[in-house]
């Protein structure tokens, strides 16, 4: 029974040791700003606003619902968004302003957009064609 019991008495047990844990080193190199990921959501953003404007303009209900969905949206768009302007940039700076040109873009471009419509809404034609691209 002894070759049974052998292992006990040894105090090194060699199994039980913490394993060192090597991380790699960050790597620091140049910041590659997804731009074609930034343009898409900006218009993305700039199409939903003026959507929004043209139909608050024809209807405040239509308006508030086209609102409703876009916060929606938006939201896990921003999300998703914002993380991945955060793995390519190590600038706070950069990430705030890149990440705050969407909602900017779909504030502005909404006004705009309600401008125009009670702009054209005694011209009953193209204010019908617009509404309907909304």
């Amino acid at each position: 029974l002894s070759h049974i019991h052998h292992g006990h008495m040894n105090t090194r047990f060699s199994r039980w040791r913490p394993v060192s844990v090597q991380q790699e080193p960050e790597k620091q190199g140049p910041e590659a700003v997804p731009w074609a990921t930034v343009a898409a959501v900006s218009i993305d953003a700039s199409v939903d606003g003026l959507l929004i404007g043209l139909a608050f303009t024809a209807s405040p209900f239509a308006g508030i619902n086209m609102m409703l969905a876009t916060c929606i949206e938006m939201g896990f768009l921003g999300l998703s968004f914002s993380a991945t302007i955060r793995n390519a940039t190590h600038s706070p700076a950069k990430h705030a302003v890149l990440v705050a040109l969407p909602p900017l873009l779909l504030m502005v471009v909404g006004d705009l957009g309600g401008c125009v419509a009670r702009a054209l809404k005694e011209q009953e034609g193209l204010f019908v064609a617009l509404i309907a691209f909304a």
